[in-house]
């Protein structure tokens, strides 16, 4: 058994086998303790300053809401939990061979990177109405919106992981007739797999965003579309009940992204050591 950072224990079952890691008891108990605070301190500042509820709900009223209104909130959550979903992982499936690509060629290089970093600079909000007007009230506008939000970082991750590859272990690679296809699946992409998944569980969360911000401009379900009817009815527990949702929804989403990273970059590891004993 070794000995990782001070919350996770990895252990390796039998030799060559997968590592596992494993969390404390402290990393699910710190982080209930911070939103119990957030939810006492909340109450409290409603409270002691007597702001009314039309401006800041309590807490209770807004769990009450939540449980109340439980069925349109699971149902707008799905909703936009798929369009974020589906775009993430359209996101890495482009994304990434866009960056090896990039990576390995430099005139990829000089006729990608400038377009797609112009793209990245554009204001998200002003380009939704016009997604709309391109494609509809349907989900493609919407999707469009989320490849547009998680796309640039997956693409640059990849590109920054390659580029760590130093030249000696790319000559090391080549003597061993590791070439081609066999250099990237056991060079390439090992060590672009660390930048690929902090980059994912970063583009999770602006999954979210990207579909919450299209949901805004023109959709008739989902959690933004929620939010905005609530806003316009000055229905503010209604709106609270939304963000909230929103939040579990956004660390879901982090934490699935998580789960998914580690075992995909345990197991490239794995695949990388097995090619080299």
């Amino acid at each position: 058994m070794s000995q990782g950072p001070p919350s996770i224990v990895a252990e390796r079952q039998q030799p060559g086998g997968p590592v596992i890691l494993r969390r404390r008891p402290a990393d699910v108990l710190l982080p209930a303790g911070v939103l119990a605070a957030v939810f006492v301190a909340w109450w409290m500042v409603v409270e002691l300053f007597h702001i009314p509820r039309y401006i800041i709900p309590p807490p209770g009223a807004v769990l009450a809401t939540m449980i109340d209104r439980r069925a349109d909130l699971l149902a707008n959550a799905a909703a936009t939990a798929v369009i974020a979903g589906l775009g993430l992982l359209l996101s890495l499936a482009v994304g990434v061979p866009t960056g090896l690509v990039i990576a390995q060629w430099r005139l990829a290089r000089r006729l990608l990177m400038p377009p797609i970093v112009a793209i990245q600079s554009l204001p998200k909000v002003a380009l939704a109405p016009l997604f709309v007007a391109w494609l509809g009230f349907g989900a493609m506008p919407k999707l469009m919106m989320t490849v547009l939000v998680t796309f640039f970082p997956l693409t640059l991750a990849t590109i920054v992981g390659v580029e760590s590859i130093t030249l000696s272990t790319v000559h090391l690679a080549h003597s061993m007739g590791c070439r081609s296809d066999r250099f990237l699946r056991y060079v390439m992409l090992p060590a672009a797999a660390p930048y690929i998944a902090a980059a994912f569980r970063t583009s999770a969360t602006l999954a979210v965003v990207g579909a919450l911000v299209a949901e805004f401009v023109g959709s008739a379900n989902g959690l933004g579309n929620l939010l905005l009817l609530a806003s316009g009815n000055r229905d503010s527990t209604l709106a609270f009940a939304a963000i909230l949702t929103v939040a579990i929804l956004g660390i879901m989403f982090y934490a699935t992204s998580a789960i998914l990273a580690r075992v995909a970059t345990v197991r490239l590891g794995t695949k990388f050591m097995r090619s080299v004993t």
